[in-house]
């Protein structure tokens, strides 16, 4: 992985083809504070999860939160990547590089609700993130030369590929019990998805490696990347639907 970690070692590496792939499983849980509220807390309005008979949205309410973890699928991250010798002294590497982590994510289920006690309630996260889908690739090219037995230099530039989803809601805050504090009423809940792509993240990556004696070495490497959105505007849609758990008249896309 010298292309994407070390590219000056690319002065010295044979020819040769790599092609991994990693299996990223994401165990993350998130246990939120606090409870659904009281019955006051909800402005009446009908949802999916029911009612307690007076047009209140609340059969769960004074129930904790539940502890919510991640549903997403395993995730795998495939890289390939080869190198030549151009020279003695110079070297060249290229392939797609995709950085090791997990992008897929989503608490709770497709829907934004969770079962948790026999019942069927709001993810408690839904108001941070419900949902992400996060896919980023660098197709890259290095070299590595040697001007010197102690000293070889390195440079990868790479043209970063994005690809974003994101799904979170909003509660405008109608019918709350305490004026000016936060309803959480499901039933007048806004879900937003954000979808995003940008073609061309820019990133290089510069490394110097020494070895002023046989038995060590030392780098030092940098890497400096654009964000999304940064040198080209990134593309995509805001799909914002009202009464996202309303059963009324509301919901409207």
């Amino acid at each position: 992985l010298a292309l994407a970690l070390n590219p000056a070692l690319l002065a010295d590496i044979d020819s040769q083809v790599v092609l991994n792939v990693h299996l990223a499983i994401w165990d993350a849980c998130v246990q939120r504070s606090g409870n659904y509220g009281n019955p006051g807390d909800y402005a009446g309005g009908q949802s999916i999860f029911g009612d307690d008979g007076n047009g209140s949205p609340s059969p769960y309410a004074g129930t904790a939160f539940p502890r919510v973890c991640n549903s997403g699928m395993p995730q795998l991250v495939p890289q390939i990547m080869a190198n030549v010798r151009l020279s003695e002294e110079l070297g060249m590497g290229f392939g797609i590089v995709a950085p090791n982590g997990v992008g897929t994510a989503r608490f709770g289920n497709d829907d934004g609700t969770v079962t948790a006690n026999g019942m069927r309630l709001p993810t408690p996260t839904r108001y941070m993130v419900a949902a992400e889908d996060l896919l980023l690739f660098y197709p890259s090219v290095g070299f590595g030369y040697r001007p010197f037995d102690w000293l070889r230099i390195g440079l990868t530039l790479q043209w970063g590929i994005g690809i974003i989803s994101f799904t979170n809601y909003v509660n405008p805050g109608s019918g709350a019990s305490i004026p000016g504090t936060l309803s959480e009423d499901p039933s007048s809940d806004i879900r937003a998805r954000f979808n995003v792509t940008d073609w061309f993240v820019p990133a290089g990556v510069l490394s110097f490696h020494f070895v002023p004696m046989d038995n060590l070495d030392i780098m030092v490497s940098g890497r400096i990347s654009d964000s999304i959105g940064g040198v080209v505007d990134a593309t995509g849609d805001i799909n914002v639907t009202t009464g996202a758990y309303g059963t009324g008249d509301l919901g409207f896309v």
